[in-house]
């Protein structure tokens, strides 16, 4: 498996120009499966790669019954933990050193006096270990909580897949850094404990040579990652994200959608988000959740969501106060007036145990 300083020989530094280097082979790797818990799909179903027939696609009753979940962003941004308060998310940490002018240099300037100047993002793979993580005391968490579904970041936009991604090789949790398979452990826990299990995709990556020139992955690598995880994990949900700036055609996901309705293993269970390219938001996909934190000022007669975080960061940001927390009474009110999807965000500190945190 790539070594940290090899990882960064192929990637680049603070996503500069990157070095092409010869991949070293993968070991073979066994996911956890759950699939004695999954149900069997029904019949083949038969709708076009149109929007006119994608979007005649019935919602599932589960998800129409399911009011509330959790959303848990995850990945090698947990070590930094890194953000300034309503400046954006500590997960987009990479990208603040990439573009500094994001938050006017705070990242970078933060990065340098905690790390060192140039010190490689891919340096933090090695201390994201997941060492104390129990996905069991997650899911006992979140099914108290009275959760009805569970939704994981399987890859954000920094590209490190939380899953041992074949597009990925030396970039993912079953590689390097936990090596362990996180998706597959949280799907089992989750789903025995009765709720649905579903995945965050982004469709582009800030570091990465599978992209295009401007960071955006291309088609083929979406369909092999999107059929791969809806194979081994068989989410209920796909949450797909990173979609700015480019139609849905140049990712080809209509095929993809028809795919995933009429011959996947989850056909009759799968719900999609709306973030499927230029002109998608609050048109088609089983539902609507448009921006962040989208909230509906009038009953919508399509499905919708409001993503929502309890602090300013989507990711775990140790530079938070308890005053940009939302309070709990703010919470309750706006589960209650939504009646959708509240999202929190947990993480493990390097180092120390695994624990709740209270933001995002």
């Amino acid at each position: 498996r790539p070594t940290p300083s090899a990882m960064m020989k192929r990637r680049g530094t603070f996503g500069g120009p990157l070095q092409q280097q010869q991949q070293q082979p993968r070991a073979q790797y066994v996911p956890r499966a759950a699939a004695a818990e999954l149900a069997v799909a029904g019949p083949r179903r038969d709708y076009a790669p149109c929007w006119e027939s994608l979007d005649a696609r019935p919602l599932p009753q589960w998800y129409n019954d399911a009011k509330f979940g959790i959303f848990i962003h995850w990945g090698v941004y947990a070590v930094p933990a890194f953000a300034v308060h309503k400046r954006g998310g500590a997960e987009w940490y990479l990208r603040k050193l990439q573009e500094p002018s994001r938050d006017d240099g705070a990242t970078r300037e933060h990065h340098a006096s905690t790390y060192g100047h140039g010190y490689p993002y891919e340096s933090f793979v090695p201390q994201f270990t997941a060492g104390s993580w129990d996905p069991n005391a997650w899911a006992d968490l979140f099914k108290q909580a009275g959760a009805k579904y569970v939704v994981l970041t399987s890859k954000h936009h920094d590209g490190f897949c939380l899953w041992p991604s074949a597009t990925h090789p030396g970039w993912n949790a079953a590689d390097c850094g936990p090596k362990r398979d996180l998706v597959g452990e949280l799907a089992a826990a989750v789903r025995s404990r009765g709720m649905k299990f579903g995945l965050y995709y982004s469709l582009l990556e800030w570091n990465h040579d599978i992209n295009d020139q401007k960071r955006v992955l291309r088609p083929e690598v979406v369909a092999a990652d999107v059929r791969d995880i809806v194979i081994r994990y068989r989410p209920s949900v796909l949450w797909f994200d990173g979609d700015w700036g480019r139609p849905t055609s140049f990712w080809q996901l209509l095929p993809l959608l028809a795919w995933l309705y009429n011959e996947s293993p989850v056909r009759d269970e799968i719900v999609v988000n709306d973030r499927l390219g230029q002109g998608c938001s609050g048109a088609h996909g089983d539902f609507f959740n448009g921006r962040d934190r989208f909230l509906a000022e009038s009953a919508l007669a399509h499905k919708w969501e409001c993503c929502m975080t309890i602090g300013s960061s989507w990711g775990h940001n140790r530079n938070l106060s308890k005053a940009c927390y939302k309070q709990p009474l703010e919470v309750i009110e706006l589960l209650a007036e939504v009646r959708a999807f509240v999202c929190s965000s947990f993480t493990e500190r390097p180092g120390d145990r695994a624990q709740r945190q209270p933001a995002s």
